[in-house]
């Protein structure tokens, strides 16, 4: 791949940034800012390696939208806000570089190293830590239209007074119900099977008084003066919005078509470009994994933390890796032998 110019990109590095420092090249480039990636970004720049965390929205990623972190260590009963505030404070703590943009391509440079476009300009790294994440499933509801379905919220409060109908049988679904339920009119929770949640998210919603429809297959809607209708198996439903968590899949557009070695490696074994590998490591050097994008169906905090976690240390050792190769390399080509401090001996 022919190498291009890197653009200097003042827009996006400049007051964004949680280190004001202008620059565009970087020895790690961490893409995503929710756990994984704020963990990746905070232990890379804790060990001494420049690091950079580039996300284009708020830091926290799905987190945010929890209603109860229950099962982390030391965050039992918070909501997902506090902790996705906690994190990015943390982050700034330690000195982490935020770059506000969003990566649309991601190659390899013939030296080795990577080239993100973003944005907002052009950036170089040694080493790339993916942490994008997922995009939520979509469903098609004959008789209306695409944005009739929204698929996440930020601020619940937006639906106070507002009867809301959420479509989905898993955790997600349910802790939604349980958080806009503080502020909505009324919620009902429809699963086209049975409900797949845990027990306790499923009582907690039923004491809640959200109404639970089960084995309630869709079958159209139509909106009629700014309100919905929602045809099922059950019976016709009646509401202001549609929310839909049915799922969710690897966000790898970002590695889809855009690195051949990449997609050459998942097209021999069967997979796709960002859910290609089942670990932090990738085939192509100095690329790796972190969060949900690897952990497939098993979204929790823990996980995104630990792979984030691992994949810095990982990054920092390759790094250092290939600084011992230059040096020996330059050592050989100078007659002399490295010493401890790093100049060539005579």
């Amino acid at each position: 791949m022919r190498r291009r110019q890197v653009r200097q990109n003042n827009q996006n590095s400049g007051g964004a940034a949680m280190n004001p420092a202008l620059k565009n090249s970087f020895e790690i480039a961490v893409i995503g800012g929710g756990p994984a990636g704020i963990t990746a970004a905070a232990q890379a720049t804790r060990i001494g390696a420049d690091a950079a965390l580039f996300e284009r929205e708020k830091l926290g990623g799905l987190i945010r939208c929890a209603n109860l972190i229950e099962n982390f260590p030391g965050f039992y009963g918070k909501d997902g806000a506090e902790v996705a505030r906690m994190l990015e404070a943390q982050a700034k703590s330690i000195g982490v570089h935020q770059i506000r943009a969003e990566v649309r391509r991601l190659s390899a440079l013939p030296n080795g190293a990577f080239l993100l476009e973003t944005n907002g300009g052009e950036y170089t790294a040694d080493a790339v830590i993916v942490a994008t994440g997922t995009k939520p499933r979509k469903i098609a509801i004959p008789g209306l239209p695409e944005g009739a379905v929204r698929y996440g919220i930020d601020e619940p409060r937006e639906f106070s007074g507002k009867e809301m109908i959420i479509i989905g049988g898993g955790d997600a679904a349910f802790d939604q119900a349980l958080r806009i339920s503080k502020f909505a009119y009324s919620v009902k929770v429809i699963c086209r099977s049975k409900a797949k949640a845990l027990p306790l998210l499923v009582d907690r919603c039923a004491a809640a008084g959200i109404k639970i429809h089960e084995n309630a297959e869709i079958t159209g809607g139509e909106i009629v003066d700014g309100r919905i209708t929602l045809r099922t198996s059950a019976g016709e439903f009646h509401y202001d919005e549609l929310l839909a968590f049915c799922g969710r899949e690897p966000n790898d557009e970002l590695l889809r078509g855009v690195m051949s070695e990449l997609a050459d490696s998942t097209e021999k074994s069967g997979g796709s470009a960002g859910a290609a590998s089942a670990c932090i490591e990738t085939e192509i050097p100095g690329l790796y994994f972190a969060g949900d994008i690897i952990a497939g169906r098993r979204r929790q905090l823990a996980i995104a933390v630990g792979t984030g976690m691992d994949a810095a240390l990982e990054a920092v050792e390759y790094l250092s890796a290939r600084k011992a190769a230059k040096a020996t390399t330059v050592g050989a080509d100078t007659g002399g032998a490295i010493s401890n401090n790093g100049k060539v001996a005579e």
